[in-house]
């Protein structure tokens, strides 16, 4: 499998397909090979063999932590039990008690539904997994706040504030501060709810392209990536990288820098939108290093 994700990043298109298609023709022997092949199938928009391919998977006793991301991810995406969805994400924090994206969907599930004794400490290890992620401190201030611990509540909005790097993440957490510093509201007045980033609902952009990063063009609050996959070489630009949405990130390190990257595999989510200016194919969503 190694090989044919080798082929794959390379841009030998051709030859992984060929791999992919030998191992896909029998059941896979290991949680690896299934998960690659569910991957696989996610990329190609085939969400029921993606789904076969995460159970199988799921059921190996190795099965790593983001098998079961995923899967509650594309449960989420499609409809599935919510029950099921949580069931998923639980096992992920078993397995990898960093994974901090699994800690903060779990705690703002349980916001949403009030129970914010619960979900109090899935948003502290998410905080404190990832301290400079805006949306985690916000999410805490409300919860902590609605459980009565207004002092906690004020120390997260502005730790949300500190770390914001958008307008809205600076809003939203200039609206958390003054909600701790004011009088507590009626008892039948509704307290905010847990403002969730598009990014956690399933933002995804309109278009993928797996390769190689191979150079990152700085341009000043933007940045321009350059990458290799398929035969071909293609740019893309991250207007914000603040509002990009890196995935896994709890399983791999990458250090950004200008210029000339050590090639590293990479999939790009992105929106279709040609820049001649900039010479980019299209504005990217999310990022994800493997």
């Amino acid at each position: 499998m190694s090989y044919a994700e080798l082929a794959l990043a390379t841009g030998h298109a051709e030859e992984a397909r060929k791999v992919y298609e030998r191992i896909s023709s029998r059941k896979p022997e290991d949680a690896e090979t299934a998960f690659a092949l569910g991957r696989l199938a996610l990329a190609q928009k085939r969400n029921d063999a993606a789904a076969r391919y995460f159970e199988m998977a799921a059921g190996y006793p190795n099965a790593p932590a983001a098998v079961f991301f995923e899967y509650a991810m594309l449960l989420r995406e499609t409809g599935g039990s919510p029950a099921l969805v949580r069931k998923n994400l639980l096992e992920t924090v078993k397995r990898n008690p960093a994974f901090a994206e699994a800690q903060f969907l779990l705690g703002v599930s349980a916001a949403n539904e009030n129970r914010h004794g619960e979900a109090i400490p899935y948003l502290e290890r998410a905080a404190a997994i990832f301290p400079r992620q805006s949306y985690f401190w916000h999410a805490l201030a409300i919860s902590y706040f609605a459980a009565g611990r207004k002092q906690d509540a004020r120390q997260a909005a502005r730790k949300a504030f500190e770390s914001a790097v958008t307008p809205s993440q600076a809003e939203m957490a200039r609206q958390a501060v003054r909600m701790t510093e004011t009088p507590d509201p009626p008892a039948r007045a509704k307290r905010p709810e847990v403002n969730v980033p598009d990014s956690w609902r399933n933002k995804e952009g309109d278009s993928r392209f797996e390769g190689l990063l191979e150079r990152i063009d700085c341009m000043g609050k933007s940045a321009r990536f350059h990458v290799r996959g398929g035969g071909r070489s293609a740019a893309f630009l991250v207007e914000n990288p603040g509002e990009v949405l890196l995935k896994r990130l709890s399983s791999v390190t990458f250090e950004f820098h200008c210029g000339v990257q050590k090639p590293v595999p990479v999939v790009v989510e992105y929106n279709t939108l040609a820049d001649p200016v900039h010479g980019t194919a299209g504005v990217v969503t999310a990022l994800e290093f493997r």
